[in-house]
């Protein structure tokens, strides 16, 4: 039988967000899913990655290759990706280190540079990551994480949140459900949302 101890222990061993709706904010939780809730998450990544194998979806690999066949992945898009990166980070070490005197004009253009630089690496991350983002892996990654959204969300009292898979994807806030999804995932990844 469980004590207060073991449900105390329990219960702040999940992780809290919180969600903007239109009442104020709600904290919710992310609690372990058991065994059987990663069975079958596992389940749903196996069944959608099959379903877009025969849908005709390309695996990372043949987006890959597709990738280099038509020049986006190259040796010259490498290298802009570094040249900007090391340009960034540049920027960045400018902002921090500037001195105290310096004028407000400075300040702008180092900021304005950061934001030039960071819109450009974000230009050429979607180059790649867009297409990645179509491949069998990937929507069987989502459906994955979206059947363990749909499982380890709690509110407060450490009920779910969604009675089942099908609750889940038919949740009407899609702000709700959205921000849910995203805190699984940076969950998953060992990762926090605030991490940037």
């Amino acid at each position: 039988m469980a004590t207060a101890k073991d449900v105390k222990d329990v219960l702040e061993t999940r992780r809290e967000f919180v969600v903007n709706l239109d009442d104020g904010e709600v904290s919710y939780f992310i609690a372990q899913p058991n065994a059987a809730d990663i069975r079958k998450a596992d389940w749903q990544y196996s069944k959608v990655y099959n379903k877009a194998i025969v849908d005709g979806f390309l695996t990372q690999a043949q987006m890959i290759d597709l990738l280099k066949d038509k020049g986006i992945l190259s040796e010259d898009y490498a290298e802009r990706v570094e040249v900007t990166r090391i340009g960034l980070a540049s920027e960045l070490f400018k902002l921090e280190n500037i001195k105290e005197d310096s004028s407000e004009i400075e300040r702008e253009v180092i900021a304005l540079e950061i934001a030039r630089l960071r819109d450009d690496l974000f230009s050429l991350n979607q180059q790649v990551n867009g297409p990645m983002g179509n491949t069998c892996e990937n929507l069987a990654e989502d459906a994955r994480t979206e059947y363990l959204t749909s499982r380890v969300v709690q509110v407060k009292d450490s009920s779910p949140l969604w009675e089942d898979f099908n609750a889940y994807q038919n949740e009407e806030n899609s702000v709700l459900a959205v921000k849910a999804r995203f805190e699984v995932r940076v969950w998953i990844q060992g990762s926090y949302s605030n991490l940037l």
